[in-house]
């Protein structure tokens, strides 16, 4: 489809991972009892685990998930409960999280500290996904009308999408009909094939520069099953990323990254006109096509990561250095530490066969977290102050790997495992020393989190959302 479906990025502190209620286990035995103080909260169910890290002991409130599935959003100050049907859909559907199935659904637009419903909006057919709007964060139901072969035309699939402020109100929509599989849209902006860039509003399109597909930030583990579509990632701040190559010839060669203002198409800055930070390798030198990749975007500030030499010429190691650039200009703000991880043949990354970077912000610590990724080999985890570029902690070669799903309040949470392409057993660990605060939770125990540090979790038992612990 024209939004492929793949959830996160984007900048870490807009987007929230999407947690569906399926399998969550609000009771374990290890429990306290309930507070007289939760007990006395609302009508909503009754909230009977442990205590989650970053979050206070007891709800504030909590809503049903009625007789099918449910999931929980963030949007902003507010929190979107989606409800409807377990049925699956067409086969396509089965692994996907309940939001972002085809069919059904009731979406409630809930004020984060109250609870109260702010609006609902009723979904005849369609996937519901985090999202965000010229920088607010925001909600995006994409329909689909499909229209059946009659022996002589195609079948056809047109495609529809609406997009949700946090107070429930629609901020725009974009009717993709036929062409959804050649057009994305990211962060109020339409993005085409051919590198057309144009206001989901309606207006002037602007052809960016490049070679080649717009490229893509980095995002959490989970990008591709959790609700952060892959086009949720192509753009931040009012700036988009294409790249070129460092040199001519017949040869693939490193490829320089280009940033460009999406309101003007006009080329900003590229990696060649940008300081490098200490330890980056010379483009002409670089042993990999991916010379520097846009990571994440804080704020005003564009994370990079720029190659470094390899200190040994057969090993398979790649490692870079997090640059930190002012996004308007490519000014060297601060340099951050080195993450290195394992290329092992073609990844997915299309730029080339180089690792991916998982990475998430904390917005209340301003920390980034951040590991590589490739194949199923996941390497540590290393956070940095995007401030300052100094490096908080790294993983020791002895520990899990940790590959970053979401933050805030301080906590980071990860998955240990990794089968097939799937992340597990996440943990929660302090993002300023690498304390672990719980380490056995549940997948559905991992919260999302509102702009103002609430934190919801989908369980078997309804929706909960607790105040900042």
């Amino acid at each position: 489809m024209g939004f492929t479906k793949r959830a996160a990025v984007v900048p870490a502190a807009a987007l929230a991972v999407l947690l569906s209620g399926c399998g969550g286990k609000s009771d374990p035995s290890s429990a306290p009892e309930q507070s007289a103080a939760a007990k006395a909260k609302g009508s909503g169910p009754v909230y009977n685990g442990g205590r989650l890290p970053g979050l206070a002991r007891d709800a504030a409130w909590s809503a049903p998930k009625g007789d099918g599935s449910a999931a929980v959003i963030a949007v902003g100050e507010s929190f979107a409960v989606v409800t409807g049907p377990s049925k699956a859909g067409p086969p396509s559907d089965e692994k996907r999280p309940f939001a972002e199935r085809e069919g059904a659904k009731k979406v409630e637009f809930r004020d984060a500290r109250s609870g109260t419903v702010r609006q609902t909006v009723n979904v005849d057919d369609g996937q519901v996904y985090a999202s965000t709007w010229h920088g607010r964060p925001a909600l995006r139901v994409e329909s689909s009308t499909h229209t059946a072969s009659d022996g002589l035309t195609a079948a056809k699939r047109t495609v529809v999408s609406d997009v949700y402020g946090a107070d429930g109100k629609k901020l725009g929509r974009v009717d993709f009909g036929e062409h959804s599989m050649s057009q994305r849209l990211a962060d109020g902006w339409v993005f085409r094939d051919d590198r057309a860039v144009g206001p989901a509003e309606g207006g002037a399109e602007h052809k960016l520069d490049g070679a080649g597909d717009v490229w893509r930030m980095q995002g959490p583990a989970g990008t591709g099953r959790d609700g952060v579509p892959e086009s949720q990632l192509l753009s931040a701040g009012g700036y988009g990323f294409t790249w070129e190559e460092g040199q001519a010839g017949p040869f693939a060669h490193p490829k320089r990254l280009i940033v460009s203002e999406l309101g003007s198409g006009k080329k900003a800055w590229t990696s060649q006109d940008a300081q490098r930070p200490d330890g980056a390798a010379p483009e002409d030198k670089a042993d990999s096509q991916t010379y520097a990749r846009p990571v994440t975007v804080v704020g005003d500030k564009l994370v990079v990561a720029w190659l470094m030499p390899k200190k040994d010429s057969l090993s398979s190691e790649l490692s870079w250095v997090m640059g930190v650039h002012d996004i308007k200009t490519g000014r060297l703000l601060a340099t951050g530490p080195a993450v290195t991880a394992q290329r092992v043949g073609f990844d997915t990354d299309r730029a080339g066969g180089d690792p991916f970077l998982h990475t998430v912000t904390d917005p209340a610590t301003g920390l980034v977290a951040v590991s590589g990724q490739a194949l199923g080999y996941s390497d540590r985890t290393t956070v940095f102050d995007v401030n300052t570029g100094k490096q908080v902690w790294t993983q020791d070669k002895d520990e899990s790997e940790l590959s970053p799903v979401a933050a805030g309040n301080g906590v980071l949470f990860g998955y240990t495992g990794q089968t097939a392409g799937e992340f597990h057993d996440p943990l929660a660990v302090d993002i300023k020393t690498k304390k672990v605060l719980a380490e056995k939770l549940d997948e559905d125990q991992v919260p999302v989190f509102s702009t103002d540090g609430h934190g919801a979790v989908a369980l078997d038992d309804g929706i909960f959302v607790f105040p900042k612990g």
